[in-house]
């Protein structure tokens, strides 16, 4: 995009587990220790090579710190061009 001269343009997209709020802390560590097993396992990584994708096991703070950043950004883009819910 750079060479078509868009400067700075990044559409990754993302995928995320959730858990709901108010979970305990122990039960949030085993499940985040589960997914983490699983995302790094051989078979999950050759599948998403196979896909072109990229595959980043993060931590729930740095889910949580690039849910917050694509609100900042996109919720910029909304209320510049005035989008809104019917």
């Amino acid at each position: 995009m750079a060479q078509a001269g868009i400067a700075g343009y990044d559409e990754s997209g993302w995928n995320g587990y959730a858990a709901p709020a108010g979970i305990p802390g122990e039960r949030l560590q085993k499940l985040q220790h589960a997914f983490q097993t699983a995302l790094r396992s051989p078979e999950y990584r050759a599948y998403v090579d196979a896909l072109g994708n990229e595959l980043i096991a993060g931590s729930s703070d740095e889910a949580a710190a690039l849910i917050k950043a694509d609100y900042e950004r996109y919720g910029k883009i909304v209320k510049n061009l005035g989008l809104r819910v019917d």
